[in-house]
């Protein structure tokens, strides 16, 4: 071999080298996505599976309320049961905890035929064996109505089991799902008026008010218009508010309250209960008249922001140990108790509405000033028919 030769044969095996190094990188390149995206059978085996409410993760829930329905590809082993569990996602309050999971669901399932695949092939003669039976599957619905003891970010997850020795599972889960449930309304509202042109509220929390609770809203609404304004909000627990705002003139307000929660997240505006409004208007005159709550109100614009709309009305009926009396102006509505009223009657929305007590006291003052004036002119007469008398029997 010539000098010239073995140089060429030298130099040609780096490049076979290389090139070999290179075919081998492209056949492994070719297998290994082609066995990565190989469906995994026990997966698939459950697609169809799915949430109905809500669909995806991100939503709001306000009720509470989780429900889909798993699937599983043929009919042995059958989906036998469906769990439901919880986990924080974000900040949550200290004092707060997981809810309880709530019972396992053991429904029975149902078995649904699949659709006939289309032929591939020319259409069978009738000389040609019967088809196989179409392929089933078996499917199982879930509903969960869950009661959380706070406000915030969950990660829901639904788990069904199979029916078999063997233990087999599959899980869906909804993501960073915001829990809003809004608080129940507040107990025993009433209205007292002070006889100095202020009015006392006073109220209870809701029964089992939750850990997250976040106050009240007071609002009030001047009879004949259409809107409340707010007066002012409490601690959660403040169960009293004074209005001082009342003007010099006095007038007839209706009074709104609500329970305020905290919503999933803290840079959001709580959320509140539906209102509750004095069942009639308080008439603020200085006599000392006290109202009760009613029912939630209708409509009617709100103030102070937040969720919900007051309304003017309520069907609330009010109560008091020291006399209630009719109210006439606003009939069928409730009675308008008055410290001290005994059996006085008060005509409200005629003239003199609001005189009652003046025209009491003056009244009984003279009453009085007559049985004294009656008493003295009766003893000055039997004073005067004495002295006749004696004159009479003992003549000078």
């Amino acid at each position: 071999m010539t000098p010239l030769s073995h140089r060429a044969l030298s130099r040609s095996r780096p490049l076979a080298v290389l090139a070999s190094a290179a075919l081998t990188l492209v056949v492994l390149g070719a297998i290994v996505p082609a066995r990565a995206q190989t469906p995994d059978p026990a997966e698939t085996a459950w697609d169809g599976s799915h949430w109905s409410s809500p669909r995806n993760g991100g939503q709001t829930v306000s009720d509470g309320v989780f429900s889909g329905t798993f699937v599983h590809q043929g009919t042995e082993p059958q989906i036998a049961s469906v769990d439901l569990g919880f986990e924080f996602a974000g900040v949550h309050e200290p004092t707060c905890e997981l809810p309880p999971a709530p019972p396992t669901q053991n429904g029975s399932t149902t078995t649904i035929t699949s659709p006939d695949p289309p032929p591939t092939s020319t259409p069978t003669t009738p000389t040609d064996p019967s088809p196989t039976s179409a392929p089933t599957n078996s499917t199982m619905d879930f509903l969960f109505e869950v009661g959380f003891p706070c406000n915030g970010v969950y990660n829901v997850t639904a788990t069904a089991s199979l029916d078999s020795p063997v233990e087999d599972t599959h899980a869906i889960t909804l993501l960073s799902i915001n829990i809003a449930v809004p608080p129940q309304p507040p107990l025993n509202f009433f209205a007292t008026d002070n006889g100095n042109r202020t009015v006392t509220l006073t109220w209870t929390a809701p029964n089992d008010a939750p850990p997250d609770l976040a106050g009240f809203r007071i609002s009030r609404m001047e009879k004949g218009i259409a809107a409340f304004e707010l007066l002012g909000t409490t601690p959660p627990a403040t169960f009293t508010f004074t209005d001082a705002s009342i003007p010099a003139a006095g007038g007839s307000y209706f009074y709104a309250i609500e329970t305020l929660r905290k919503a999933p997240n803290p840079r959001n505006a709580p959320l509140a209960s539906l209102p509750i409004t004095t069942g009639q208007a308080l008439v603020v005159n200085g006599s000392g008249q006290s109202v009760a709550g009613g029912s939630p109100g209708g409509g009617g614009s709100a103030g102070g922001g937040g969720s919900g709309s007051r309304g003017g009305g309520g069907s609330g009926a009010n109560s008091s140990d020291r006399g209630t009396l009719v109210d006439e102006a606003e009939p069928g509505v409730g009675e308008l108790p008055i410290p001290g009223a005994g059996a006085i009657q008060r005509f409200a929305g005629r003239d003199g509405a609001g005189l009652l007590k003046p025209f009491a006291a003056a009244l009984d003052i003279a009453v009085w000033a007559g049985l004294i004036l009656f008493l003295t002119r009766r003893a000055a007469r039997q004073a005067r028919e004495d002295a006749l008398f004696v004159e009479l029997e003992d003549p000078l």
